[in-house]
């Protein structure tokens, strides 16, 4: 979810469709997905119910009445409707520019401290000696 002319961050893409979908003209959300899980409902281990659960709620999602329904309770804002919007621009190697440099800075102060070392050691063993 991009916050326009902010910020972005990450969450379960229900919260972040119901968050946009509230606050339009605020926010967007990335046409694409990583990680794509669904939820599930914890029930007792052994319970006689659980199969007829099972079949019950897969039965619900093929009819699309789970579509239906989310369709329905996330969607309640009106003037949402027509301005709801994705981002769909992929991540470059322009976007990207900031790990990069937070990567070689890394590699760099790491080489730094490792020479430190190395120095040190070095002028200890000839004092010693």
């Amino acid at each position: 979810m991009v916050k326009h002319g902010g910020y972005g961050y990450i969450a379960d893409k229900p919260i972040l469709d119901y968050r946009a979908s509230r606050e339009c003209q605020a926010f967007s959300v990335a046409e694409e997905s990583f990680d794509v899980v669904g939820y599930g409902i914890v029930i007792p281990e052994g319970v006689p119910y659980a199969n007829s659960m099972n079949r019950l709620i897969v039965k619900m999602q093929e009819a699309g009445l789970m579509e239906k329904w989310r369709r329905r309770w996330w969607s309640t804002d009106t003037s949402c409707k027509d301005s709801f919007q994705t981002v769909q621009s992929r991540l470059g190697l322009g976007s990207l520019g900031g790990l990069f440099l937070l990567y070689i800075g890394t590699v760099v102060l790491a080489c730094f401290f490792c020479l430190t070392e190395m120095l040190c050691k070095r002028h200890c063993k000839t004092e010693a000696s």
